[in-house]
């Protein structure tokens, strides 16, 4: 502190100089000192201590005294005057070792401020070797490991500074710094609290204080620090910065916004205010402002990196994908092992649709950073949004290896379980989820999707009413329960709650498209037709509601229409075997049966698995040359082993066929019972009647027993 005051200086200088004149050898070593002191604290100084060592030199007549002066006024006319008295010092005069020491120390502290980490560490290395008991080297050894990332050498030098004089707050405020930097956020505000207590009115401590706050989540604590900083400088523009960053933090982007416009009202120029307030605009939702506040960073500093990847981060939330990878690669650029800017890439080839490239991107940034949870969910995303499941799992399973109480990982896991086809996996992960966090709508609904995939259709309308009861305005749930109606059969309900949903969300195909199908189900071809066709009108590529308007058509009669439709879905996706055999059906039942033939050999061929797709092609076959050629092959599918593995309604159907078939002694009114015992779906009797009408055709047995199985359904079915 002594050397801050000026008279105190006067003095000394004065001092000096009659020493110099009674005892120049003497004396010296001591002046030397003094000048290095001054030289290391501001060179602006130097020139005091000069101009006596010259005064001296002049009026004492001693020639060694001339040359010094004339060596340390030539070096302190060089570029970096500091330096090079200092080192003339340590070349030119063999002074004491507590005086090289001090200069070591000195210009060691000079090489750390420049960022000179190789040349600082060798000085202050000597500067500790020869005074081992003196608190200045050994402390700014410490600054110097700090400020090249080496914390726990920093805080083993400066701790070893403190017991060598508790009193030196510097240290103190030092070592928070390593400790905070290092992410010891506790240690860090233990040490400025310290130093505060002794200097109450510290604004370097205050205002590291609040950083550390601020790092370890305590936004209030760090705003009273810095507020309190401020309040001792209010125009320090870099507090201000500080303080607007907090708000930010704690998601406060007004008052971040106010802070660090006015901090930009006093330096328009300053990249790291413009990209902080870029930031917030961020938080807030407003990320045309953020761009603009990034992109005018980058005008003041093309090299701000950071600045670069928010932006990037911008583009990304505002749906600018190629933008966003754009800033993400010339991040790269600058730094190739930008983890953080590669996951961010793989990250946005994501969003945009790209798996391939995000998962390139995101494994890359995997192999640098093992166990960056943040990109392993990413990946685990992206592997599950292009339909690789099991991958997606693997991933999801080790994120939540690092992190088991992580519910939202374990919701992901879930769905991609559920996706997988995997429901028990699925339910499970998801009731442990909500075990911890019973009022999630979000996993509510998840675990309702899941029980919709099991058919356990009364808990997914359980789950996804405990959800709109936790938050009445989630429409996905909502959707889903009106799904989850349908697949039960309770058509009015599905309808109402997919109305309300389009209510909300008017122009959304993927709703009307559900709502058709209910009104499928209930019978309502026409307003399914119209369902579907407004569908398309949003979304003119949607292949499932034009498969299934086709549907609706046959099912209403337009077997041109339902063809048309059909042959559309499967020209936007060949391998719909699904759309295939509707097809084969719709030709069938126009009678253009060797187009039925076709589609249905087709479909069955891609999926002989499915007995549904060999039952519509035996009827074909039946229809077109009679039950007795094909009377071997019905008795084959009926007794199939993949009969065991039939949903609901296809057994109901074979159960029927089988007694109409292969039981002639049965009176076929008993086969229309039975089925009408089990409730079936309206649209399983419409088509078991559109295939007894079929075969009711003719004066052959069977014939007739398909007029009374049809008669039977006629007078006690579903109209």
């Amino acid at each position: 502190m002594r050397w801050a005051d000026e008279r105190w200086r006067r003095h000394r200088a004065g001092r000096a100089y009659h020493r110099l004149c009674a005892a120049p050898h003497a004396a010296l070593g001591e002046v030397l000192g003094d000048l290095a002191n001054a030289a290391w604290r501001d060179p602006a100084l130097l020139r005091q201590w000069t101009d006596v060592l010259g005064q001296a030199a002049r009026d004492g007549a001693d020639p060694a005294l001339r040359i010094w002066s004339d060596r340390l006024l030539q070096a302190a006319a060089e570029e970096d005057a500091a330096i090079a008295c200092l080192t003339t010092i340590l070349t030119d005069s063999p002074v004491p070792s507590p005086v090289r020491a001090r200069v070591l120390t000195y210009r060691g502290g000079l090489h750390t401020e420049a960022r000179r980490d190789q040349q600082a560490m060798d000085d202050l290395n000597q500067a500790v070797l020869l005074a081992p008991q003196e608190d200045d080297p050994v402390a700014l050894r410490g600054v110097a490991h700090r400020q090249a990332g080496r914390y726990n050498d920093a805080i083993t030098d400066l701790t070893t500074a403190l017991n060598l004089n508790p009193e030196d707050t510097w240290a103190l405020i030092q070592r928070g710094q390593a400790h905070r930097e290092a992410g010891h956020y506790d240690q860090a505000i233990t040490d400025l609290t310290t130093a505060l207590n002794h200097h109450p009115e510290d604004t370097w401590a205050l205002a590291h204080r609040g950083r550390a706050h601020r790092e370890a989540g305590h936004y209030d604590q760090a705003i009273t620090d810095l507020t309190t900083a401020l309040n001792h400088h209010p125009e320090d523009t870099w507090l201000l910065g500080l303080r607007g960053e907090s708000h930010c933090e704690a998601g406060r982007y007004d008052q971040a916004i106010t802070d660090l416009t006015t901090a930009l009202n006093r330096t328009p120029e300053n990249a790291w205010i413009l990209a902080a307030r870029g930031e917030a605009h961020m938080g807030a939702d407003r990320y045309d402002d953020a761009i603009t506040d990034f992109t005018n960073a980058l005008t003041h500093d093309p090299d701000y990196t950071w600045a670069l990847i928010q932006r990037g981060q911008a583009h990304c939330e505002a749906g600018r994908y190629d933008q966003a990878v754009t800033d993400f690669t010339n991040a790269l650029t600058h730094d190739p092992d930008y983890t953080w800017a590669l996951a961010q890439r793989g990250q946005a080839h994501r969003e945009a649709g790209r798996y391939d490239q995000a998962v390139t991107d995101l494994t890359t940034a995997l192999n640098h950073h093992p166990e960056d949870t943040w990109a392993l969910i990413q990946r685990g995303q992206a592997h599950c949004d292009a339909g690789h499941y099991d991958q997606a799992i693997t991933d999801l399973t080790t994120a939540l290896n690092h992190h088991p109480e992580d519910t939202w990982l374990l919701g992901l896991r879930g769905v991609a379980h559920r996706l997988a086809g995997h429901y028990d996996q699925a339910v499970t992960d998801l009731t442990t989820a909500l075990n911890r966090t019973p009022e999630n709508a979000w996993t509510l609904t998840a675990r309702g999707h899941a029980h919709i995939g099991a058919g356990r259709y009364d808990d997914a309308i359980t789950d996804f009413t405990n959800a709109l009861t936790h938050d009445p305005d989630y429409t996905w749930a909502l959707a889903l329960r009106g799904l989850a109606h349908r697949e039960a059969g309770h058509y009015d309900q599905a309808v109402t709650d997919l109305t309300t949903a389009l209510n909300r969300i008017p122009k959304k195909a993927w709703t009307l498209t559900a709502r058709g199908h209910a009104h499928i189900g209930a019978g309502r071809y026409d307003d399914a037709i119209t369902d579907f066709t407004n569908a398309l009108t949003h979304d003119p590529d949607y292949t499932l509601a034009l498969g299934s308007r086709g549907v609706a058509h046959r099912l209403v009669g337009h077997y041109d229409e339902a063809i048309t439709d059909l042959t559309t879905a499967l020209n936007h996706d060949p391998e719909d075997t699904w759309a295939l055999a509707n097809r084969g059906e719709a030709y069938r039942l126009a009678g253009r049966y060797g187009d039925a033939r076709r589609d249905l050999t087709a479909a069955t061929a891609a999926r002989p698995e499915d007995l549904g797709y060999r039952f519509q092609l035996l009827m074909l076959e039946t229809l077109a040359r009679g039950f007795a050629s094909q009377e071997e092959r019905w008795v084959n599918l009926f007794s199939s082993p993949l009969r065991a593995s039939c949903d609901e309604e296809d057994e109901q159907l074979f159960t029927l066929f089988e007694g109409l078939f292969l039981s002639p002694e049965r009176d076929p009114a008993g086969a229309a019972r039975t089925l009408l015992a089990a409730d079936p779906d309206f649209n399983l009797v419409t088509g078991v009647r559109s295939f007894l009408a079929e075969l009711a055709a003719g004066e052959t047995e069977l014939a007739e027993r398909a007029r009374r199985c049809d008669q039977y359904l006629a007078e006690h079915g579903t109209s």
